[in-house]
């Protein structure tokens, strides 16, 4: 019953529709940023590079996530991340944020 849902998560559907919960994307997405995620597995120098499409994961397709590959002195460095736009509570009622993980 739509009474049981609490109220921050009717507002982010009625805020930002068919949008992932943060709390909903799992344990990995826990970086502000793709670039903070490649630095996360490969080291201060990391930086994230050549943006697509989301094509699996929690926000993929229509969901808006992004899927970045880490380069180190810009040349490929065989890892990645994606972020994934979600909605969240925060002090203020709803908000739109993005979470990244790293692979």
């Amino acid at each position: 019953m739509a009474e049981d849902i609490p109220i921050w998560i009717r507002e982010c559907e009625k805020s930002f529709p068919g949008m992932e919960l943060c709390d909903l994307l799992g344990p990995a997405y826990v970086f502000d940023s793709a670039d903070e995620a490649c630095r996360d597995v490969l080291g201060p120098g990391a930086v994230a590079a050549n943006p697509t499409p989301a094509y699996n994961g929690p926000c993929a397709g229509s969901g808006g996530g992004t899927h970045w590959r880490c380069h180190i002195r810009s040349k490929y460095a065989g890892r990645t991340a994606s972020c994934c736009p979600c909605c969240e509570e925060d002090e203020n009622g709803v908000a739109k944020r993005k979470l990244c993980r790293s692979h």
